[in-house]
């Protein structure tokens, strides 16, 4: 885990998403399906960690956490 100047905890999505249970992450997975986003397509992002800015501010807004891009 990183921090940035403002003393906020930062961490990759992968490495949250990983640590939840499996009821967690399906809630989550369904949340961004349901704008839009494909099954394959959010597990690829996930991988690579490479969500657009306005995906990651909507991952914030489920999660209440703040990740690092």
């Amino acid at each position: 885990m990183k921090t940035n100047d403002e003393n906020i905890e930062k961490i990759l999505f992968k490495e949250y998403y990983d640590s939840l249970d499996t009821e967690a992450k399906n809630s989550i997975r369904d949340t961004m399906m349901d704008n839009g986003m494909g099954y394959t397509t959010f597990y690829a992002k996930c991988r690579d960690n490479s969500f657009k800015e306005l995906e990651f501010r909507e991952l914030e807004r489920i999660t209440g956490k703040n990740f690092l891009r």
